[in-house]
């Protein structure tokens, strides 16, 4: 993956890629996404959590992010928002990009994390200016996958699968479709992830291990958490919401809990019981932190008394590490 200040910056990779002889036609990869505090987009939050690996999966094949600069610990810029506090965005030149590739095609920006495919050509040898073949630009919209469950990362690495091949258009776009084809017909698990509001770290963790995870077999295990639900105000207010996606939606239900567990995700918990003795679902994953108050522990118990009433168990953990391994090795068994 390459951050890129904006599009101006793509014809100075096609220069060097013809000066060390690379092909003078191709397709540029583009993931077009706004850092926006007050609308954050699951599918840009999930390939930036985990560029590092999506590197390794896409090999030497380059993705652009207009907006992204790497630096030597990854992804730099200019400005911080939450959730994204080790990443900073140019804004300016991402909208430039937006700009860029709505005046030139019928493109039009959803507001939502997109996917560009944009074939390009190179006529002057000297200049090794590029030229877009913005007629046959192609989009996907990320999030909008994501949410009817499909694998953000093996629609992207088939993706870059596709593009090694340099075909045309009409090959290119036939090709493209299968791979939608492929993914959607892979079996999806939704996990719902519980705990305190504060526990980012712990949650992208065990986000990352899951998507992991769905490259190994021949189930998608889709992650949901209080962030991922509409924040507009509802009539019952959103823990409805919440509540109902643990008894109606949920396959497994992952409970985090560190220092106080709070009256919510008790809440959440029985929910989750009742519905598991009723009809044996959703399956319950429970991480105790270790090390905690005399307060904690007296809650804990609680806990513990109604996950043996179900002959179901919990695990304890010590670090942010240990919780990502106790995730991986519970969750393994469901995709052998």
């Amino acid at each position: 993956m390459t951050g890129i200040c904006s599009y101006k910056d793509l014809a100075y990779y096609c220069y060097w890629d013809q000066k060390f002889g690379y092909r003078d036609r191709g397709w540029y990869i583009l993931i077009l996404g706004h850092l926006n505090p007050y609308q954050e987009s699951p599918a840009l939050k999930l390939i930036l959590d985990q560029y590092t690996y999506l590197n390794r999966l896409t090999k030497d094949v380059r993705y652009f992010m207009p907006g992204f600069l790497i630096g030597e610990n990854g992804i730099i810029a200019s400005r911080k928002y939450r959730h994204f506090d080790k990443f900073n965005f140019d804004e300016v030149g991402f909208l430039d990009t937006v700009e860029w590739l709505e005046s030139s095609s019928n493109y039009e920006y959803s507001e939502d994390t997109e996917m560009i495919l944009l074939p390009y050509h190179i006529t002057d040898q000297d200049s090794h200016e590029p030229i877009c073949d913005f007629e046959h630009l192609q989009s996907y919209n990320l999030d909008t996958l994501l949410k009817d469950g499909i694998n953000l990362h093996k629609f992207i690495k088939e993706a870059v699968k596709v593009v090694q091949q340099n075909m045309t258009y009409e090959k290119t776009r036939r090709l493209m479709d299968g791979v939608l084809e492929n993914v959607k017909n892979l079996k999806s698990h939704k996990v719902f992830i519980a705990g305190a509001k504060a526990l980012d770290r712990e949650r992208d963790g065990i986000r990352s291990v899951l998507s992991q995870l769905s490259n190994r077999g021949d189930i998608i295990f889709q992650t949901w958490t209080f962030e991922d639900f509409d924040r507009s105000f509802t009539k019952d207010g959103r823990q409805c919401d919440y509540d109902s996606f643990i008894r109606e939606s949920a396959d497994s239900v992952v409970f985090v809990l560190d220092e106080r567990i709070g009256g919510i995700t008790l809440s959440e918990f029985d929910i989750a019981i009742d519905s598991y003795q009723l009809s044996e679902r959703p399956l319950i994953f429970v991480y105790c932190h270790e090390g905690k108050d005399e307060d904690f522990d007296r809650e804990i118990e609680f806990i513990k008394e109604r996950i043996d009433q179900c002959h179901q168990y919990y695990t304890d953990y010590t670090d942010l590490k240990d919780l990502k391994n106790q995730v991986r090795r519970d969750f393994s068994t469901l995709i052998r």
